[in-house]
């Protein structure tokens, strides 16, 4: 800094002329030329002796300037500071001394229940924020202000729990079972949930108990609340997916195995569940033809059919098939009645004829073959039998009529004859004359 040089007047008049300075301590103020050099902290005088222009006119003065060099005091500059509850220990950053002074620090904490201090070691204690005020002693006491101070906000927010769940799968029909809480994965928070979900048909929350319903799936969300609310945030979430499969039937068999050729037999089940629906899958064994319609099996012939049982339950069951299962039809029954016949003797037999007098043919159904009899020619009666009648889809029970040979009617003229007297009697004869 510049020496400012006293001005010389003499009865209004600036006296011309220079000066020459002198510092009574260099330490404090050194002198180069009309420049001072601020030095240590302290005080000095500054003797200026000026030298006339006109040494004629006018004398040399000497002139003083006391001059007090007081310590520097440090600027400084902090920045805040964001943490999260539940982080580590830090090591706080220290301010910054604008003006280069070197030094130490010391620290305090406004709010010892938000942050605490060991020294330069900041420990996260809760949520809020504290004002933590910074005390700067200087290196060289000497020629700087000690106890400077400059202050900053740790703010500490709160934390944020995560979680972990694993999902739960059941099966239609499983007991009602207790919820495991989800775990929280990221800090030490203990708390409370509640549940809740989303398809409550599938799975409904009774407290803490999941109420397996059908099967299916269920987003189910469970909601924290820490204990400590001042340290957590609340409402946190977490999401698991319940599952539940669906049930086995029970064993399904074919009940109805035994039918009768020409009636559709209906089929029946045991086993499976009493609201499942069954589709049928049909072969052919030494039957023919076999089908099913509306639940009831046909052939169309005698002997066996291969069945299998498919049932689909509701949607809370699995699908459940039979073994395959043989149905037998067996022959229908029927009996044929041969009708009773006449004829006369000589005549050729009459057609045999029957009737089916106890159970009745299928449809459009035959017998094929002839009734037969019992041999002879002469009058009598004689036994009408089955002879080849027959249907190999049938047991005949054969009732046998009765063939009846009639005498045949005929007339007999006795041929007249004469003789004479005496002789003997010619032969006798006679000719048929009706009915030959």
């Amino acid at each position: 800094q510049l020496v400012s040089p006293p001005t010389v007047s003499f009865g209004g008049v600036t006296v011309g002329g220079s000066w020459i300075y002198a510092s009574a301590d260099v330490a404090v103020v050194a002198l180069s030329s009309a420049t001072m050099d601020f030095g240590s902290v302290g005080a000095t005088t500054i003797t200026g002796s000026f030298t006339p222009t006109d040494a004629g006119k006018y004398n040399s003065i000497v002139a003083t300037l006391n001059v007090s060099v007081g310590k520097i005091r440090p600027l400084f500059s902090w920045v805040n500071a964001t943490k999260t509850f539940g982080d580590a220990t830090f090591a706080l950053t220290s301010p910054t001394v604008t003006n280069g002074v070197s030094g130490s620090w010391s620290y305090s904490s406004a709010t010892d229940s938000v942050v605490s201090l060991s020294g330069s070691t900041a420990t996260v204690v809760g949520a809020g924020s504290s004002t933590i005020t910074a005390t700067f002693t200087p290196t060289d006491t000497t020629n700087y202000v000690s106890g400077g101070t400059v202050a900053m906000t740790v703010s500490v927010e709160k934390a944020t729990p995560t979680f972990s769940w694993a999902g739960v799968t059941a099966t239609f029909g499983d007991a009602n079972s207790a919820i495991t809480a989800p775990t929280v994965a990221t800090t030490a928070a203990t708390g409370t949930w509640t549940y809740s979900s989303a398809t409550t048909s599938v799975v409904a929350i009774s407290g803490t108990d999941f109420d397996f319903g059908n099967a299916g799936s269920s987003v189910v969300t469970a909601t924290f609340t820490p204990s400590n609310t001042t340290k957590y945030v609340s409402g946190g979430t977490v999401t698991m997916t319940v599952t539940i499969s669906q049930a086995d039937q029970a064993a399904l068999s074919v009940a109805s195995t035994d039918g009768t050729y020409g009636t559709a037999l209906t089929l029946t089940t045991s086993g499976g569940t009493t609201d499942g629906s069954v589709t049928w899958l049909v072969a052919d064994g030494s039957a023919s033809s076999c089908e099913v319609n509306s639940g009831a099996l046909s052939a169309a012939t005698i002997g066996t059919c291969t069945v299998t049982a498919i049932m689909v339950g509701n949607t809370n069951y699995k699908s459940v098939s039979s073994l395959p299962t043989t149905v037998t039809f067996v022959q229908r029954i029927i009996t044929v009645t041969a009708d009773n016949k006449n004829k006369t003797y000589g005549d050729s037999d009459p057609s045999f004829t029957y009737a089916v007098t106890s159970g009745t043919m299928n449809g459009s159904d035959t017998l094929s073959g002839s009734l037969a009899r019992s041999s002879g020619a002469n009058t009598g009666d004689y036994s009408i039998t089955q002879g080849s009648l027959t249907n190999a889809n049938y047991a005949i029970t054969f009732v046998p009529g009765t063939l009846t040979i009639d005498r045949k009617s005929i007339t007999v003229t006795a041929a007249d004859k004469t003789k004479q007297y005496g002789d003997a009697d010619p032969d006798l004869t006679y000719s048929i004359t009706n009915g030959a």
